[in-house]
């Protein structure tokens, strides 16, 4: 009984397909390619070092200033969850004596 094409009553598997991806191998390009990233690397070391520096010192402080910030906003949540606890246990003092 089939209700549409490519529906039926039994499932019909498709072959499974083959792809393979061709690979060129040139050892020329390759040390080229090797020297070249050497190269940069030790260009890299001198300039590098500066540049890793201020880095490191960038995500310190914004590490920093977070911890803050957060400390903060903590701070500040606290302080308010004692208000409205004040004033509730205020109310219920108040509706309890009269």
């Amino acid at each position: 009984m089939i209700l549409k094409e490519g529906i039926g009553l039994f499932k019909v598997r498709k072959p499974r397909s083959f792809n393979l991806v061709t690979r060129y191998y040139d050892a020329d390009k390759e040390r080229l390619m090797r020297r070249v990233k050497e190269i940069e690397q030790e260009k890299g070391k001198l300039a590098g070092d500066r540049v890793q520096r201020e880095m490191n010192f960038r995500t310190k402080t914004d590490i920093k200033w977070k911890k803050n910030y957060v400390a903060k906003a903590r701070m500040k949540s606290n302080i308010r969850l004692l208000i409205i606890l004040g004033a509730l246990t205020a109310v219920f003092i108040y509706l309890y004596n009269n």
